[in-house]
């Protein structure tokens, strides 16, 4: 009753005493972070906000950066994504054109861009490499979900492919690129919809899953 009343569209755990939340208000939405102590969450009353009326945030995006929250906007000046520092309610503008996937140790991330390149950047938004995503030139292909190992030293990658003249999906094609020497490995291609890649806690095998 305490999410469902205030109209929470989205939570994330930030760390083990607080959450991050986007409420919705009758005209718009915020940002807002609630304390978690004792299996309690908050009153909303104390709940930090962290965006104005004009952000109009509508997702949170899983990052596990220290004092630091990733977020999406639809607003008509502020599209995109944004970081905000909670020690100081500073936010700024995330180089990323399409949900980004940070890796592990908070160093680097990595996005796919509409023309089907895979771009990875380090946290303050500098270049690292960028990338052709593997695919069938015959088709339409774009980045649909990746996953960085624990260690950060690899990079799970969900590929679809689609006909660029009717839209439809074909297949979805799951890689492994290793970015200490930029190499790339094929594993198994699926027919699915609505795919997502994870690793398994052992870092040995890796979790498909679809619609």
């Amino acid at each position: 009753d305490l999410f469902f009343s205030p109209g929470i569209s989205t939570a994330l755990w930030l760390d083990e005493t607080n959450i991050t939340l986007i409420t919705n208000t009758e005209d718009h939405h915020e940002v807002r972070v609630a304390g978690y102590k004792n299996s309690t969450v908050a009153s909303p009353e104390s709940w930090h906000l962290l965006t104005v009326r004009e952000d109009t945030p509508i997702g949170l995006i899983p990052g596990n950066i220290p004092g630091m929250i990733v977020w999406e906007s639809d607003g008509s000046e502020t599209a995109g994504f944004w970081t905000t520092a909670l020690d100081r309610d500073a936010y700024q503008s995330l180089e990323a054109t399409s949900q980004p996937y940070f890796s592990a140790d908070t160093e680097r991330y990595a996005y796919g861009s509409e023309d089907s390149t895979l771009i990875i950047r380090t946290l303050d938004g500098e270049l690292i490499r960028e990338l052709p995503l593997p695919g069938n030139p015959k088709w339409e292909y774009y980045l649909a979900d990746a996953a960085w190992s624990a260690d950060s030293e690899r990079l799970a990658l969900q590929v679809i492919e689609r006909s660029n003249y009717t839209g439809k999906q074909f297949n979805v094609t799951n890689y492994i690129l290793t970015p200490a020497n930029w190499g790339i490995q094929e594993l198994a291609t699926i027919e699915t919809y609505n795919s997502t890649i994870r690793w398994s806690p052992d870092e040995e095998s890796l979790v498909l899953s679809g619609t």
